[in-house]
């Protein structure tokens, strides 16, 4: 009955991660932080902005966007977490906070220490542009 129930648990978490790790379509915009980690702690308001301003862009700036766009936080002090695991897999920053854009399986890690909000986000426009994500 245990080994059925683990087995059943085992199939979930495959399935999870294969619909995660390879049905990735959009642009992902990801930050790895820890809780205790001071830098995190520093830069998290820039990130809260970061966030809100893809999910407040006005309509005109929403249309000329050709694809999803997915912002998400991992969280690596959560090391059995399936959404730490699985995006831990996809890229294992070796310092935090890391921010990192994944597009059509290309990764590109933002590398400035410059973690403002302004400069991310040019950043991360200026690759949305070059990948055709975003229409000027």
């Amino acid at each position: 009955m245990i080994l059925e129930i683990l087995a059943v648990i085992a199939i979930g978490i495959l399935i999870y991660v294969y619909l995660t790790y390879y049905n990735l379509s959009g642009f992902y915009i990801v930050r790895y932080s820890r809780p205790d980690c001071p830098f995190c702690i520093e830069s998290q308001a820039e990130w809260d902005k970061l966030k809100n301003l893809f999910e407040t862009l006005p309509p005109n700036e929403r249309a000329r966007i050709t694809e999803p766009i997915h912002v998400l936080d991992i969280d690596t002090s959560k090391t059995l977490s399936p959404d730490t695991l699985v995006w831990k897999s996809k890229y294992n920053p070796k310092t935090v906070p890391a921010i990192i854009a994944i597009y059509k399986g290309e990764i590109t890690e933002y590398t400035s220490l410059n973690r403002s909000m302004e400069e991310v986000a040019n950043f991360l426009g200026d690759l949305m542009t070059k990948y055709g994500v975003y229409k000027k």
